[in-house]
């Protein structure tokens, strides 16, 4: 679950790192209601996991999916998905070590 931590970065202004958090791309189809989608994390997620499985099932997005899985309002059925993909995934690239 590598690609869902948050990495640091050098903020170059005041010199001092700073924790960034990672970005999701999000379809179009997810932002009808908005000219350009928000930057926040967690609602790019929110969207994404209202639609999924439709939307979000590659491999990083899944993983943030499921690191954020407790911030996110889920159905339980929702979240059971979120998980089986985690799960999938965790296997299929556990095979490619």
């Amino acid at each position: 679950m590598a690609s869902a931590r948050r990495q640091l970065r050098l903020v170059r202004a005041t010199n001092t790192l700073c924790f960034v958090e990672p970005e999701v791309p999000i379809d179009r189809d997810l932002v009808w209601d908005y000219a350009e989608p928000p930057a926040d994390l967690m609602w790019r997620l929110q969207r994404i996991a209202e639609a999924f499985p439709a939307y979000g099932r590659d491999r990083r997005t899944v993983a943030l999916l499921f690191a954020r899985r407790d911030k996110l309002r889920l159905e339980p059925e929702r979240r059971l998905l979120i998980e089986m993909y985690e799960e999938a995934w965790h296997r299929r690239t556990a095979g490619e070590r």
